[in-house]
């Protein structure tokens, strides 16, 4: 190996293995502000590190965080998992899902084909998303007045759930009052 090979490789061996970010962005402050900003603009979670004595910037959101340098890194670790967690979960915008009347479900650029009383079960839940629909609601826009039983709700619902999954989405049910269309939070089931 050369010389300048062995030093390259010195060099790796000698400087400090990269913080992982899960899923947050660390910036240093006050040279990376533009970043900061952004990263402000794109939704991202940021923790600001700052010198010692640093006066640290007014909070833009809630998705950012700062620490002084030195910072202990189990307290480093502590503020990125944190601020991932934050960032991990988004809202639905009305007008994210949109159902056509021939069941064709267009979800973040996908088509997903649904079944009547599913599309309409959908269609309903997410106008607008993350609002609580309650079942006799649900019921009557699956099936307009024609008697089903409490457990035909219940099955759409099931199988709406395991189709929705891929798409990022989840239905919970808010026990004896309906169900709720969310993005949920990052590690958590559906």
């Amino acid at each position: 190996m050369s010389a300048v090979g062995s030093a390259a490789v010195t060099d790796r061996r000698a400087a400090p293995p990269p913080v992982p970010s899960p899923g947050a962005e660390i910036l240093q402050w006050p040279a990376d502000a533009e970043r900061r900003d952004a990263l402000c603009r794109a939704g991202v979670p940021r923790l600001l590190v700052l010198e010692a004595g640093q006066v640290p910037p007014a909070p833009v959101d809630d998705l950012e965080d700062w620490i002084w340098l030195p910072a202990d890194e189990r307290d480093l670790f502590s503020r990125l998992r944190d601020l991932a967690g934050r960032g991990a979960r988004t809202a639905l915008a009305p007008g994210a899902i949109a159902v056509g009347e021939d069941g064709m479900a267009w979800i973040a650029g996908h088509l997903l084909p649904l079944p009547p009383a599913e599309a309409a079960i959908l269609r309903l839940l997410a106008d607008p998303p993350e609002r609580l629909c309650t079942r006799e609601e649900l019921h009557e826009a699956a099936w307009a007045g024609v008697p089903h039983v409490r457990r035909s709700l219940d099955s759409r619902i099931f199988v709406l759930r395991r189709r929705l999954v891929p798409h990022g989405l989840a239905i919970h049910a808010v026990r004896g009052r309906g169900f709720v269309l969310t993005v949920p939070s990052r590690g958590s089931g559906p």
